[in-house]
């Protein structure tokens, strides 16, 4: 690491090969100022606005090979208003495993616990929770 920028809503890391690491609030004007991001990290997707996103996304055009990797708990429409975002790959991915689409440049992966499955505390009071029964989806493509 050669330096470390810290102030309201962002954080840099640059490290020594000249590549940097930016931590950023999600608002209407995010990626002002960025012309040339590699990847993008949507954490608690669940409540992605498609205004937020759109801040983001011209941020990619310039680069060689853009990825955005959502990262989120499910969506329970009861608790999360803005969920319509993540909903809509899912729906995505879901469509293309129906079909057998492997050429929508989406890769979606999605984990989870079956109905009745136990968790390790239910049995034996521990802190952790391991699955018994587990289910996966994924969509996976070219």
């Amino acid at each position: 690491m050669v330096r470390r920028i810290c102030s309201q809503g962002r954080a840099v890391i640059e490290l020594e090969g000249g590549a940097c690491v930016a931590f950023i609030t999600r608002s209407l004007d995010a990626g002002r100022g960025e012309s040339e991001v590699d990847l993008i990290l949507y954490d608690e997707a669940y409540s992605l606005k498609e205004s937020e996103v759109a801040a983001l996304s011209p941020t990619q055009l310039a680069s060689r090979n853009p990825q955005t990797i959502y990262l989120s708990s499910p969506v329970n429409e009861d608790m999360h208003a803005n969920g319509y975002v993540l909903t809509g790959i899912r729906q995505r991915a879901l469509d293309a495993i129906a079909n057998g689409d492997t050429h929508t440049g989406l890769l979606y992966t999605e984990f989870g616990a079956t109905s009745g499955a136990l968790c390790s505390s239910q049995r034996r009071g521990a802190a952790t929770c391991r699955l018994r029964h587990a289910r996966r989806a994924v969509a996976a493509v070219r």
